[in-house]
């Protein structure tokens, strides 16, 4: 059975293997990828939430039993990932965590350390750096692969933030579980981790832009 230690572990190891992908076949990599986000913060029981929703720490996705089927869904499409300050290279990109949630009798629970890694990477600096702002939280909306990070820009006498899109080059999702017969377990939940795993793939859209042309390709 897995534990925090064990997914802890298996983020890691998915980081540098995604790493190694990237290096060889573009040539770049993502310096930073995967770095470890601090302990998540307190979640509001009743909304499924982040208590303190301007530092997510991670893409917290509900799941719910509809029709003898497990659906996932998300409560918020903010959170904060782990961006590639390396201005440099060609690309950057973001390596967060995703946090699973089923509902029982006294409100929304997150598992102890289910959790999946997800990836995105970008062709080239964040838009919303080009344009100005130095924020790290973003907005990706699972349902239609769209992301986007804010800009803060003058209104008259005063500053407003503003949505700007996020191209991106590609995306993945990563378990972090080796065993999907896993059971969630407690409360009477019999989601497995494999089901979930394959409502968080139904659930989640990707959205990219034209992939990067390999190294070669451009010599």
């Amino acid at each position: 059975m897995a534990d925090v230690v064990s997914v802890e572990t298996a983020r890691k190891r998915v980081s540098r293997a995604y790493n190694k992908w990237l290096n060889e076949r573009f040539s770049r990599q993502l310096s930073g990828v995967g770095s470890r986000i601090k302990a998540p913060k307190a979640i509001d029981s009743q909304t499924g939430t982040w208590i303190d929703s301007n530092k997510p720490h991670a893409l917290l996705i509900h799941f719910e039993k509809s029709k003898d089927i497990w659906v996932a869904g998300a409560p918020s499409t903010r959170f904060a990932g782990s961006l590639n300050m390396q201005a440099q290279t060609d690309f950057q990109g973001i390596y967060f965590r995703i946090v699973p949630m089923i509902k029982d009798e006294a409100g929304w629970l997150a598992h102890p350390y289910w959790e999946w890694s997800m990836a995105i990477v970008f062709s080239g600096l964040p838009t919303a750096w080009l344009k100005g702002s130095t924020g790290t939280v973003l907005d990706f909306d699972p349902e239609t692969g769209a992301l986007s990070g804010t800009i803060t820009v003058p209104d008259g006498d005063q500053k407003r933030r503003v949505a700007v899109r996020q191209e991106y080059v590609d995306a993945a999702l990563f378990t972090l579980v080796q065993e999907p017969n896993e059971v969630w377990g407690g409360g009477g939940a019999d989601l497995t981790y494999g089901e979930a795993t394959e409502a968080l793939a139904r659930y989640i859209v990707i959205d990219r832009s034209e992939p990067a042309a390999r190294t070669e390709d451009n010599e």
